[in-house]
């Protein structure tokens, strides 16, 4: 039978793209520690930084800013989607990109709302000068392989229940702890694209500014930068960073949210891309669906990402294959090959 898709889609890589190349990988890093009304965080900038250092030393692309306005924020994180969109439609494949921030936050009816430094000025409600996690990722997940990293409270907000800059323990604990454990933030599940949002700490729970050791920095980066970028699925990077901020037992339990095909990689050592070089040898070989699938799902932003994904889209374009919901592909069961 005539190949539709004209990629010799079971005997032959002669017509696939092998080109090495990955996506790009893009980071916006925010630090907000001088609030107008709220208490000051003084070692969100120290984050912000580390975690800035830490992705540039990865191999990102990093835009850090430091007390942002409401307004700001929001075009900041405007400005990543057109950086993810550009580099998108430049390489045929959607980048990685990480978002972090490090500031004031608060969760209402299950959403988590991040802050600007504007935020609560002349009493205003902070919902005015927030952004909500779920706009941040309809803005930039669509274009994007997107990692938000929230280091920020995660308590209900109630107006009446803020409480003044003076009693405020570590600076970022200023709502009400209401929410039950177990109600994750289920609003971000719902939203389409590719993304995890991985918090520092559950739904309806606070989160110190700074670890017991040093009082420089907070005890999600310490996790971050110990266990972030070691070549290892983000995924499990993450396992490891829970467990460690775990072990500190200083009642913070990180959780992640959303659903993302296959596994993303902050880091590739060489070791790394040798491996995929090698399975990739052995993938185009002798292509077929399945294989392309289960090697896109292994290294969703590695070397021949682009080529893979291009391959299996217009496989199933060609074969007039039907694509359920938010899936980007179908699953290789029943495909036939």
């Amino acid at each position: 039978m005539t190949d539709p898709t004209g990629l010799a889609l079971a005997s032959s890589s002669s017509s696939i793209d092998l080109s090495e190349k990955a996506p790009d990988k893009l980071a916006l890093v925010v630090g907000n520690t001088n609030y107008k009304a709220l208490a000051k965080i003084a070692p969100a900038l120290q984050d912000a930084k580390l975690i800035a250092d830490l992705l540039y030393s990865k191999g990102f692309d990093v835009v850090a800013r430091t007390d942002l306005s409401h307004a700001d924020l929001y075009n900041e994180i405007l400005n990543l989607k057109a950086r993810s969109r550009a580099s998108a439609y430049r390489n045929t494949a959607r980048p990685l990109t990480v978002f972090y921030f490090s500031g004031h936050g608060f969760s209402e009816d299950g959403r988590q709302f991040i802050t600007g430094t504007d935020a609560g000025v002349n009493g205003e409600v902070l919902d005015a000068k927030s952004v909500s996690i779920d706009r941040a990722i309809d803005e930039i997940a669509p274009t994007s392989l997107l990692i938000g990293l929230i280091d920020a409270c995660r308590t209900d907000y109630a107006p009446s229940v803020v409480t003044p800059k003076a009693l405020e323990p570590f600076g970022l604990n200023f709502l009400s702890a209401s929410a039950s454990k177990g109600d994750r933030g289920s609003a971000e599940n719902k939203r389409s694209g590719d993304y995890w949002i991985a918090y520092a700490n559950d739904l309806g729970f606070g989160v110190n500014a700074n670890t017991q050791s040093n009082h420089r920095n907070s005890p999600y980066v310490d996790g971050l930068l110990n266990n972030l970028g070691q070549g290892q699925p983000f995924e499990q990077e993450f396992d490891y960073v829970t467990r460690y901020i775990q072990g500190l037992h200083i009642g913070h339990d990180p959780v992640k949210t959303g659903n993302m095909f296959g596994q993303v990689y902050i880091y590739f050592p060489d070791s790394l891309n040798q491996r995929i070089r090698d399975e990739w040898k052995q993938t185009v070989a002798l292509p077929s669906y399945r294989k392309m699938y289960n090697y896109l799902w292994g290294y969703r932003n590695g070397l021949y990402a682009a080529a893979t994904e291009n391959w299996l889209k217009q496989y199933v374009q060609g074969h007039n294959i039907s694509v359920d919901g938010d899936d980007i592909l179908p699953a290789p069961e029943g495909i036939g090959d």
